[in-house]
C-alpha cells in the first residue's frame, strides 16, 4: 500500500511540474499552428495503446496537415516540426540549438557524442575527429574487404532456400567491422555474439520509442518499476556482451604508464582508431571520465552497426525489387573488378558512380534515422515564428526527402537518376541530409559510406538478389531508426561475374 501511495505522489508532483513547464512555454508556442490536444496530456492520447508502426504514421499525418512549422503538446513538452528547408539550415547551423532534444536521454549514453550536451560535445568532438581522417579509413579496406567475404560466405548456405532476412547476416557484418577497425577487438562477430547484439539492439530500440511517446515514463522513478524498464535492462546487457569484450580488451592494449615528459596535446592530436583516443582522453585528461568512456563505445559501435547495416540491406531490398537498376549496377562492377573476388580499394569506391547513386537514392527513401531533434536553448526568430527557448525541434528527414515539392511527383518512387549531378545542382543543400548537417552532423558518414560500398561490391559480385516484395506493400515503423515491418526479405542465386 505505501508504494502505490509513493508513487502517487511522486505522478502528482510530476504533474504539477509539467504544468509548470507548459505555462513558460504557452505563450509563443500557441501562435505555432498545430492539432489541439487535452490539458496536460497534448496530443498524447493519440499514441496510447499503438504499435511502433502506429505512432510513426500519426506523427507523420500531424507534419503533413502544416506547411513550414507544426506544434504539437507531449504532455509539458513542446514540439515543433520544421519542414521548411531554409529553416532546418538555420536550426542545424545555429549555435542557439547545439543541444538535443529531450527524448534523447532515453538512450542511455547521455555522455557520448550522439546524446551529450554541446559544451561536453565540443570537446569530444575536437579530439574524436582525428579516428576518422582519410588516411586512417584508407586503412580500414583490408578489414572491410575480410568482413565482407566473410558475410558473403556465411550467405551462401541460403542459395536455393527461398527468402530470408537479408539483414541477419548484414548487421553483423556491419558490428564486425566496427570491433574490428574502430574498436581494435579482432573477433568474428558475424557468429552467436553477433545474434544476441542484433536482437537486443533490435528489442532496445522498440522499448525506447515507445518510452518517448508515454510521458508516464519519462520519470525514472515511475518507468524504473515498470516491466518495460526490465526488457530494456535486459537488453542492454546483451549488447553490453560486445562493448565489454571492448573495454576488457582495450584496457589490456592501450592502458600504459604516462610520461611526465608526454606532451598531451600533441599526442591528442594524433590520429589513431576510436578505442585508443577515448582512453587517451580518458587517461591524458581531467574532462574526460569513465562514463564518457563507456557511453562513446556504446555510442559508436551501436550507430556504426546501425547506419550501415540498415542501409546497405535496405539497398540491396531495392534492387531486388529494381532488376533493371540491379543489373545496370553489376555492369558497372564489371567494367572495374576482373573477378567477383578481387579486393576493393579506394580507387575502385571512387569509380563506383552509378552504385554511389542508387545508395543515395536509397538513404532519400529510408534514413536511418527519420527524426532528430534539438533543444532550443535562446529563442529563435525564423521570419513569423519565434522558436521560444526550451521547446524541443524536431526536423522530420523522412518528409523531408519525399516532399513532391523538392523531389517531383513521384519523389515517394525509387529512383536513382534523382542523384544525376545536374538534378543535385538545382536542389536546395539541406534537401539530402540522411547523416543530419551542420555542426552536428554524423562523425561517422564517410566511415559508414566506405564499409556500406566495400559490402555492397561483395554481395552484387557474388548473387543475384530477388524478392517477392513489392514497394507498394512496404510498411514502416519508428523504433529510434526507421525499420520496414516487412524486413528485408529477399533469395539469392549465384551470380556469373565474368
Amino acid at each position: 500500500m505505501l508504494i502505490f501511495i509513493i508513487l502517487a505522489v511522486i505522478l502528482l508532483l510530476c504533474l504539477l511540474q509539467y504544468k509548470l513547464n507548459r505555462r513558460n512555454l504557452e505563450i509563443l508556442g500557441e501562435k505555432i499552428p498545430g492539432p489541439k490536444g487535452v490539458p496536460l496530456l497534448g496530443v498524447l492520447p493519440r499514441f496510447f495503446g499503438k504499435s511502433n508502426e502506429e505512432i510513426l504514421a500519426e506523427v507523420l499525418e500531424i507534419v503533413d496537415c502544416y506547411e513550414n512549422v507544426a506544434r504539437f503538446w507531449l504532455g509539458n513538452k513542446l514540439i515543433l516540426m520544421i519542414k521548411n528547408l531554409d529553416y532546418v539550415k538555420s536550426i542545424l547551423n545555429s549555435v542557439k540549438c547545439l543541444d538535443k532534444a529531450f527524448a534523447y536521454e532515453f538512450l542511455s549514453v547521455n555522455l557520448g557524442l550522439i546524446s551529450c550536451k554541446s559544451n561536453v560535445w565540443r570537446f569530444h568532438r575536437k579530439y574524436l575527429n582525428n579516428c576518422f581522417t582519410p588516411k586512417l579509413l584508407q586503412s580500414f579496406m583490408p578489414i572491410f574487404n575480410r568482413s565482407s567475404a566473410r558475410m558473403s560466405q556465411y550467405m551462401s548456405k541460403h542459395l536455393g532456400r527461398g527468402e530470408f532476412d537479408l539483414y541477419h547476416f548484414v548487421g553483423k557484418c556491419t558490428l564486425d567491422m566496427i570491433c574490428t577497425t574502430s574498436m581494435g577487438l579482432d573477433h568474428d562477430f558475424q557468429g552467436p555474439t553477433g545474434d544476441i547484439y542484433i536482437q537486443s539492439a533490435d528489442i532496445l530500440a522498440e522499448t525506447i520509442n515507445k518510452r518517448i511517446f508515454n510521458i508516464f515514463y519519462h520519470p525514472k522513478q515511475i518507468y524504473n518499476f515498470t516491466k518495460a524498464y526490465v526488457i530494456e535492462s535486459k537488453a542492454w546487457s546483451g549488447l553490453r556482451t560486445v562493448s565489454s569484450r571492448v573495454i576488457e580488451n582495450a584496457e589490456k592494449t592501450y592502458v600504459k604508464p604516462v610520461s611526465s615528459e608526454l606532451n598531451v596535446k600533441s599526442e591528442l592530436r594524433k590520429p589513431c582508431i576510436f578505442v585508443e583516443q577515448v582512453y587517451k582522453l580518458f587517461q591524458y585528461t581531467k574532462e574526460f571520465d569513465e562514463q564518457m568512456l563507456k557511453d562513446e563505445i556504446d555510442t559508436l559501435i551501436a550507430g556504426g552497426n546501425e547506419t550501415s547495416g540498415m542501409t546497405t540491406s535496405f539497398c540491396i531490398l531495392m534492387m531486388a525489387m529494381h532488376p533493371d537498376v540491379q543489373e545496370r549496377v553489376v555492369d558497372e562492377l564489371r567494367s572495374i573488378f576482373e573477378t567477383a573476388d578481387d579486393e576493393v580499394t579506394q580507387d575502385h569506391i571512387s569509380q563506383l558512380d552509378y552504385l554511389t547513386m542508387v545508395l543515395q537514392e536509397t538513404l532519400r527513401l529510408f534514413p536511418i534515422t527519420p527524426f532528430i531533434g534539438r533543444e532550443v536553448q535562446e529563442d529563435i526568430q525564423l521570419d513569423e515564428y519565434t522558436l521560444p527557448k526550451g521547446a524541443s525541434l524536431v526536423i522530420p528527414i523522412f518528409k523531408l526527402q519525399r516532399q513532391e515539392e523538392i523531389w517531383g511527383p513521384e519523389a515517394h518512387l525509387f529512383n536513382p537518376d534523382n542523384f544525376l549531378p545536374e538534378n543535385v545542382e538545382k536542389r536546395h543543400p539541406y534537401a539530402w541530409i540522411p547523416f543530419s548537417a551542420g555542426q552536428r552532423n554524423c562523425i561517422g558518414m564517410k566511415y559508414s559510406l566506405l564499409a556500406m560500398k566495400t559490402m555492397l561490391c561483395y554481395l552484387l559480385r557474388n548473387y543475384k538478389f530477388n524478392t517477392t516484395l513489392k514497394y507498394s506493400e512496404l510498411k514502416f515503423k519508428m523504433a529510434l531508426d526507421l525499420k520496414i515491418v516487412n524486413k528485408h526479405m529477399v533469395s539469392i542465386e549465384k551470380r556469373k561475374f565474368k
